[in-house]
């Protein structure tokens, strides 16, 4: 039988018809279709998952970052300290300093000379909260108490997101700053805390304080 034509194609009926795959190429065909399937499946199966943390687990999506508020408190503006004393303040801070500026080529004699000019040491405490892995911006700007005018922004001290970066839902801290002493007059110093995007979450100012005779 095995010379027998099949009736209706005129070619022996066993063996693969011609266009068929024959029945190893059919099983290669079933598990590439069962690997799509399968595939599909951890897709969707993926899917659901993170609907359930996200959603179902949780009970509601997950909240939007807390919008972040501050306060800002005992700003004090300290005049007539010298820029050694004021990096003094922060153990290792001076040491760090007088060694960048070795290492920048500045002679120890111009070193000197700088730390011992006077400015003002500003220090205050703030408040921010929000959410954690939020961060913040922390600015001192100097005004004529007289004009009510911003002194020029040489004066200001900012704080870069960077450096302050909440790591619970609510932080505090002091903050140090020094600045050149300005020209004889009457000034205070406004702190503000603002937000990545430039909107201010809390602020506070220095009491009046008087600079009189030569800046250096």
């Amino acid at each position: 039988m095995a010379d027998e034509e099949h009736p209706a194609l005129g070619r022996p009926a066993e063996g693969p018809a011609e266009g068929r795959p024959a029945e190893g190429e059919r099983g290669i065909d079933r598990l590439v279709k069962i690997g799509q399937v399968l595939g599909g499946l951890a897709a969707l199966l993926t899917v659901s998952f993170l609907i359930y943390n996200n959603v179902l687990k949780s009970g509601s999506p997950a909240p939007p970052p807390a919008v972040v508020s501050a306060t800002v408190t005992h700003v004090q503006a300290i005049p007539g300290i010298t820029l050694r004393s004021a990096l003094n303040s922060d153990p290792g801070v001076l040491q760090e300093k007088e060694a960048a500026l070795r290492a920048a080529g500045v002679d120890q004699q111009e070193i000197n000379h700088d730390l011992q000019v006077k400015g003002v040491l500003l220090e205050y405490a703030f408040n921010v909260q929000g959410s954690a892995g939020q961060a913040v911006k922390l600015t001192s700007m100097l005004y004529n108490a007289q004009t009510l005018e911003r002194v020029p922004e040489e004066g200001d001290q900012t704080i870069d997101p960077e450096r302050f970066v909440l790591h619970a839902a609510s932080e505090a801290g002091v903050q140090a700053s020094w600045f050149e002493t300005p020209a004889p007059g009457r000034y205070y110093v406004e702190v503000h805390v603002a937000a990545l995007d430039g909107a201010i979450k809390g602020k506070g100012e220095s009491p009046r304080f008087t600079i009189t005779g030569a800046r250096h």
